[in-house]
């Protein structure tokens, strides 16, 4: 024997954080791609390998799952602008640099996009009930920067409607 143990797969699934994560994983692609409407519980569970029962366990109904992958999705986009770290960046700069990470971060997580739009055709009910409103308010890099060079008469910002870039905003 060399000491290690060896772990089977039932004990693997029967690790509530590995499960956890494997069904917000699993839930975050069909939610993207199909919408809390068009979403289907059978087919997270599968995905997740993991029974229905586990689902209604963990996260209670498909509402609250739905919640769980929209406050994991907020909480990873407001954890990487805060390593943006804009509060010692003049105004200008820190607004300039939250549009372009902002618009690069959309670009690279698309689900993120397709969460927003799911929620928003529900009218923002669960953003309503949940803790992302209180994370959005205090993404403090952001929200200071842009209050400081709003209040200070520093920045005024001009997007164009046609615009697809970053580029194409105008800081004054």
């Amino acid at each position: 024997m060399t000491g290690r143990t060896r772990t089977t797969k039932g004990a693997a699934r029967r690790d509530p954080v590995k499960n956890r994560e494997r069904i917000l994983g699993a839930a975050l692609a069909e939610f993207s791609r199909h919408g809390l409407g068009g979403a289907r519980v059978d087919r997270i569970a599968a995905r997740a390998r993991a029974n229905k029962r586990m689902l209604y366990y963990y996260f209670g109904s498909k509402d609250d799952l739905f919640l769980a992958v929209l406050e994991a999705s907020y909480a990873q986009i407001r954890s990487a602008e805060r390593a943006l770290d804009l509060e010692h960046l003049d105004p200008r700069a820190a607004l300039e640099r939250l549009v372009e990470f902002t618009w690069e971060y959309l670009l690279a997580h698309p689900e993120f996009t397709a969460l927003l739009n799911s929620e928003n055709l529900h009218k923002g009910r669960h953003v309503a009930a949940s803790c992302i409103r209180r994370w959005s308010r205090c993404c403090a890099g952001s929200s200071s920067a842009a209050r400081n060079g709003g209040y200070s008469g520093v920045v005024s910002i001009r997007l164009s409607s046609t615009s697809r870039s970053p580029g194409k905003a105008t800081f004054t």
